[in-house]
């Protein structure tokens, strides 16, 4: 994607020109995230989706996360309230609430476990938005039920790194460093499941059941813990809302992880490489709206 077509499509989801507008012209996004291990994950996730500026973001809570995200969040913020066993979630007396979200982001720091196995079937069987699965939720994929996955309603986008999706197709190519030597096995998964990938590396490659795009990066400032919440929560955030913009999703997948990417390139030239954070990028974007 051009530095032109990054700046278009800024504008077009930041700036677009609507009268008499309410919050759910611009989406409703809800996060599943969050164990005790790992108890922000979910907020760097957050942190990124309010840049995208959805009308609404919620999370699901409970009495181990509650004062993580009550102390922590935005102010605008909204909360349901779960049942769970240990630090997992059981959606099933909250599922009607939820399935009405333009987006669901489900995966990043959750516990590999049988519960949140549940609640990602659940999902995938009743919900028709669009459902980003990253982190932990792609390990809980490899558990669904496949003739389940086939017949899914919902667009669902995975979000691997390369060990993540080495996992998931059952492949050994992590330590070449390129996400391009995964395009034959991604395309043929992507087509059988009817889903949407965006491998994540140095580079990354988009995929959907009908085309591709690989994106070309160096960024090593990127290469630490928390970026993989922070693109799930950017994407989620942005497919919110657009289905009302009439932009193909490859073309939101691709902006925001061009976005990502050439932002990151833009503050290597400023500071030191290995200084530079999730929340550098999240200022340096927010000056876009500018």
């Amino acid at each position: 994607m051009t530095h032109d077509e990054i700046k278009y499509y800024t504008n077009l989801f930041l700036n677009t020109p609507k009268e008499n507008s309410i919050k759910s012209d611009y989406g409703k996004l809800f996060i599943i995230a969050g164990s005790k291990n790992y108890p922000f994950a979910g907020l760097i996730s957050e942190q990124a989706a309010y840049i995208a500026s959805p009308g609404y973001i919620s999370f699901l809570t409970n009495d181990f996360n509650k004062s993580v995200y009550y102390n922590r969040c935005q102010l605008t913020t909204t909360f349901i309230n779960c049942e769970y066993t240990n630090d997992s979630y059981n959606i099933e007396q909250s599922l009607d609430s939820i399935l009405k979200y333009d987006s669901i982001l489900f995966g990043n720091g959750l516990n590999d476990d049988e519960a949140n196995l549940n609640t990602l079937d659940k999902l995938i069987t009743n919900y028709k938005g669009n459902l980003i699965i990253d982190a932990t939720g792609i390990y809980l994929l490899k558990k669904v039920n496949k003739e389940i996955l086939k017949s899914h309603a919902c667009h669902i986008i995975l979000t691997p790194h390369l060990k993540e999706c080495d996992d998931l197709l059952n492949v050994n190519l992590k330590n070449q460093r390129d996400a391009f030597l995964y395009l034959k096995e991604v395309m043929l998964f992507s087509k059988q499941y009817n889903i949407d990938l965006l491998i994540k590396g140095s580079s990354s490659l988009i995929v959907t059941p009908d085309e591709y795009i690989f994106n070309k990066h160096s960024n090593t400032s990127l290469s630490k813990a928390g970026t993989g919440d922070f693109l799930a929560g950017l994407l989620a955030g942005f497919l919110s809302y657009s289905d009302k913009m009439y932009v193909g999703k490859i073309k939101v997948i691709d902006y925001v992880d061009t976005l990502l990417h050439d932002t990151a390139t833009i503050l290597e030239k400023k500071k030191l490489i290995r200084s530079i954070n999730v929340f550098d990028i999240k200022d340096y974007i927010e000056t876009l709206k500018e």
